[in-house]
């Protein structure tokens, strides 16, 4: 089954940036150094507060390390003005960091280091070249590793000349406690005129796999934390009538007629599993409504594969759950093996207002947790066989 909504399309292949970027550590690298100077080899590592070059915002990435590498002269800060003014136009003294691979340098990596009962996701950066590049253009093969085992995830860009940029959204989540290598592969160019910035990335405890599921962290200039609005333009953040289901906020989309809103997270991490058939995703919400109107909510699981095509959903349908009837919240679950090939799950929360002035779908508590099913030994397949023949020579 082919997804037909092409602005959903490019979000999932991860070619322009999302609304995540503004909730996490987001180093920026205007660190107050010279222009050539070396980037620090633990730049960006352990930050539970702003510091010169990087910012934290709605939740601190403590239990995540960063370690750059090679150095030195490779990974080196400079400013943008008159150079990289396309990739950032604040025109800072230093505020982007150059990928300096002359002389055929080893590919530049940034390397994870995630602290047990921790998550590294991996949001998004901007790359772009200079605006004295040279004639020919060149594409980057950027790609995500588990540390010491194989790859997970690679974007190629487009072939950038001078003045181009991207925004590369990876939206991956990792393994908890698992450490990853981003690697920055120029296919032999061999120069000095591309940079990076905006490097944003997550922590996420514990084993959720959605970011800000119960919409607590706090409204970035109005917009949710993690989140992108499909449609309606007003989701906001709600406390009372009802009560949330827990914490002290839930999703409310305001007063658009139809809304949707959307996260999407890459689970490459999972791919070897999801292909043998033996990686379980449990996936639990609640939904409620006003009083009275009729308004609906529906929470639907898309399963994707790396282009986008969805392979298979889970769909609660539209649901009048009124909060004075019963309880104030009903409960949604669901619960299955991936199908062979996924590598993104989307998480959509849609509301439809039938009478009034506000849409009152609301939503709290989203879960999304993973776990990989054993698979039978052999013994316990022969054991299955032997007693298979024993009961038919029996009937016999």
């Amino acid at each position: 089954m082919k997804n037909n909504n092409p602005h959903r399309l490019f979000m999932l292949l991860g070619f322009i940036a999302t609304v995540t970027s503004a909730n996490a550590s987001t180093l920026t690298f205007d660190t107050g150094q010279s222009n050539n100077q070396d980037l620090s080899l633990t730049f960006g590592g352990n930050l539970s507060a702003d510091i010169s070059g990087a910012n934290v915002d709605n939740g601190a990435t403590a239990n995540i390390g960063l370690s750059w590498a090679p150095s030195p002269d490779v990974w080196e800060v400079h400013g943008s003005t008159g150079v990289w003014d396309t990739l950032d136009p604040s025109a800072g003294i230093v505020d982007v960091v150059q990928l300096d691979v002359n002389d055929a340098a080893s590919d530049p990596t940034v390397t994870f280091s995630v602290d047990a009962g921790s998550r590294l996701r991996l949001n998004s950066l901007d790359i772009g070249q200079s605006s004295d590049k040279g004639p020919t253009s060149n594409a980057w093969t950027i790609s995500i590793s588990e540390l010491g085992g194989s790859e997970v995830l690679s974007h190629t860009t487009a072939a950038l000349g001078a003045n181009d940029t991207e925004a590369v959204a990876f939206n991956f989540v990792g393994k908890e406690g698992t450490d990853y290598v981003l690697r920055f592969d120029d296919g032999g160019e061999d120069a000095f005129s591309t940079a990076i910035d905006n490097l944003s990335f997550n922590q996420l405890d514990g084993s959720n796999l959605i970011f800000n599921p119960g919409n607590e962290l706090a409204l970035d200039n109005g917009e949710i934390a993690g989140w992108e609005e499909i449609t309606g333009s007003n989701w906001t953040q709600r406390s009372a009538n009802p009560a949330p289901e827990d914490g002290t906020a839930y999703f409310f989309p305001a007063a658009a007629a139809i809304a949707e809103l959307s996260q999407t997270i890459n689970v490459s991490a999972y791919g070897g599993a999801i292909d043998l058939g033996i990686q379980q995703f449990d996936f639990s919400g609640y939904i409620s409504s006003y009083l009275s109107g009729g308004d609906t909510s529906q929470i639907i699981i898309d399963y994707l594969d790396a282009s986008g095509s969805v392979l298979e959903s889970y769909d609660s349908g539209a649901i009048y759950a009124p909060f004075d009837e019963g309880t104030a919240w009903d409960l949604l679950t669901d619960s299955r093996l991936a199908i062979a090939g996924t590598r993104q799950i989307e998480v959509r929360l849609l509301a439809a207002r039938n009478t009034g002035t506000n849409n009152d779908g609301y939503f709290d508590s989203l879960s999304l947790t993973t776990f990989a099913v054993p698979e039978p030994s052999s013994t316990a397949l022969l054991g299955l066989g032997l007693s298979a023949m024993l009961l038919r020579r029996k009937r016999s």
